[in-house]
């Protein structure tokens, strides 16, 4: 429910997740993604079979190590 100027719009109730299809990146944006993880991965000695999940978990512990030592 939306109250706009005055007026209560009822709008359907949506799940709090909605998924949308994927909208397919060009191969030439992929392979780039790609290259940069494998720097990333290298720069941080991360393994090169690490998911995407694994290499942002790395870099916000390092980042949280780094924020907590400012104090």
């Amino acid at each position: 429910m939306v109250l706009c100027g005055g007026t209560v719009i009822r709008r359907p109730t949506l799940p709090a997740v909605t998924t949308l299809p994927p909208i397919p990146m060009p191969p030439d944006l992929v392979k780039a993604h790609a290259y940069l993880d494998a720097l990333v991965d290298k720069a941080y000695g991360l393994s090169p079979s690490c998911t995407d999940a694994d290499r942002v978990a790395h870099l916000f512990k390092l980042y949280a190590e780094k924020v907590n030592t400012r104090k």
